[in-house]
């Protein structure tokens, strides 16, 4: 009997949470093609970023696994790591001063959020932390449930300065005070939105010798590339609320590979343009798309952002993996 009880309340404790995890994907993530999120949907957008950054690994977790010794030496590496960069990283801004990069992102977010498929008319507001935002104007009173969008851009170079990307995480989240005054704040759904800009390698070249051929590259190019990330990651985020993106989203990407000016990607076809492409991975409540615009890393003249785009209807192979 004993076992037939336990047995019947793990059942229901799966079924609940079955239940739970499925009323999560009907409302966050498979709403009619029509509906927004919210009419009037608060957003936060989370601008902080004065300048390009360096993406440094961080090193400290495994090199704490060999004690206190470990943690000491792992961290005059990423100290060592991070002045490099920082010195690497200098001339490249010196070619972008002047470029106000929260400016053009905020323009470009407020457009691509207020769409029929995020919200008519959102509540947007400019913040420094999504975190602190959360404990200040914004607190939800006793038993009342609030929701944000909360939007979080990183315009950075790889630590070994083969590629710039814009980052956009977007993450949907519900907050209610609990009785000891703070706020619980909960993931309902996120999704990742990335640009990348990847520089042919040159055989020999290291971190000094590419971060000088992006330089080189001069302050025309470098922003007019900034300024086509920032379009880029906000037509995502428009195009994947949408009727047709939200379509899309509901077929599996599982296994396929896309074939883009001979190299793979992996994930399923949403877009291309003459110089990117787009691919979409992950499962539903976490997907990730990521654009791809190869360069060779020689100046060039700078040409207005192509506009024109295909969608599901491209040259390049799809291909499924082995």
């Amino acid at each position: 009997m004993f076992s037939r009880i336990v047995c019947f309340v793990c059942m229901f404790c799966v079924f609940q949470n079955v239940n739970a995890q499925a009323l999560v994907n009907a409302t966050a993530i498979q709403q009619p093609a029509s509906a927004s999120i919210e009419p009037e949907l608060s957003v936060e957008i989370v601008l902080n970023q004065q300048e390009l950054q360096v993406d440094v690994p961080d090193s400290s977790a495994v090199a704490s696994q060999f004690g206190l010794l470990g943690a000491l030496i792992g961290m005059a590496v990423d100290n060592a790591k991070v002045k490099n960069a920082e010195q690497r990283i200098a001339a490249i801004r010196d070619e972008m001063v002047g470029y106000n990069f929260n400016e053009k992102f905020e323009a470009a977010a407020r457009a691509a959020i207020a769409t029929p498929g995020i919200s008519p008319n959102p509540q947007i507001r400019i913040v420094k932390s999504a975190w602190d935002s959360s404990l200040n104007d914004v607190k939800p009173r006793p038993a009342q449930e609030l929701t944000a969008l909360i939007v979080t851009p990183r315009y950075s170079i790889s630590n070994n300065f083969e590629q710039i990307s814009l980052s956009m995480h977007v993450n949907y989240v519900s907050r209610v005070l609990k009785p000891n005054g703070k706020v619980k704040q909960s993931i309902i759904f996120t999704r990742l939105y990335r640009y990348n800009i990847p520089m042919d390698a040159i055989s020999g070249s290291q971190a000094t010798e590419d971060s000088n051929r992006w330089a080189a590259l001069g302050k025309e190019q470098l922003t007019a590339l900034a300024d086509q990330s920032i379009k880029q990651v906000t037509d995502m985020l428009a195009f994947d609320f949408s009727s047709e993106g939200r379509a899309l989203s509901e077929q599996s990407n599982k296994g396929i590979k896309v074939k883009f000016k001979g190299k793979e990607y992996a994930g399923k076809l949403v877009r291309q343009g003459d110089d990117f492409i787009w691919v979409q991975s992950g499962k539903a409540g976490a997907q990730t798309i990521q654009g791809y615009q190869p360069i060779s890393g020689v100046p060039v003249s700078v040409s207005p952002a192509p506009t024109a785009t295909t969608l599901q209807g491209s040259d390049n192979a799809v291909i499924k993996s082995e």
